[in-house]
């Protein structure tokens, strides 16, 4: 992904208008992300209607485009606390997932499944304040310092009649996720 947009060099003087600078050292081009996503997964018979699965993935997601572009002029409201500005070399947010799990026949009919997972979460949207040189004007800008995890456990029983037309299932699922931020301008 290349967002094709400029970056500030200097976060004291965003808009380059406080020190003004010639253009090619006052702004650099965002760089260019490049992101692999392997995934791997394996089933294993333990017995005649019994599986153990596993498997692991990484997930890229390219942040929001209003987050690499807002305020793309880099304007700092003077006397303002309420200026944001988008970050055009913002990383893609990042995930590693890792799931473990159970399948087995109970019957003729019946199938119960059982799973564990865990979801490492990085590079998500988080906010960096900064200060311009004049000291009394702040702003936030977006950066990728965010993070959390998942672990949770799926239960799962599914029946089928099929001379009768019937099926049926019965799931549960047990989650907890945790973070250091649940919106990405919550520090501003």
């Amino acid at each position: 992904f290349n967002a094709h947009a400029p970056v500030p060099t200097d976060l004291k003087d965003p808009s380059n208008q406080l020190r003004p600078r010639p253009e090619e050292e006052a702004f650099v081009d965002a760089s260019a992300k490049v992101q692999v996503s392997p995934r791997l997964g394996f089933a294993f018979p333990i017995t005649e209607t019994g599986v153990i699965h596993a498997s692991f993935g990484q997930f890229f997601q390219i942040p929001p485009l209003e987050r690499l572009y807002e305020n793309p002029e880099f304007e700092v409201t003077l006397g303002s606390f309420n200026t944001f500005l988008g970050n055009a070399d913002l990383e893609a947010q990042r995930s590693s997932v890792y799931e473990i799990g159970l399948q087995q026949g109970l019957g003729p009919n019946v199938v119960a499944d059982i799973t564990a997972y865990y979801r490492d979460v990085r590079y998500l949207l988080g906010t960096g304040l900064y200060s311009t040189y004049t000291g009394s004007d702040t702003y936030g800008r977006y950066e990728n310092k965010d993070f959390g995890n998942v672990r949770g456990i799926t239960a799962a029983i599914v029946m089928r009649v099929p001379e009768a037309g019937i099926r049926g299932s019965l799931n549960y699922t047990y989650q907890s996720a945790r973070g250091n931020g649940s919106d990405p301008r919550q520090a501003f």
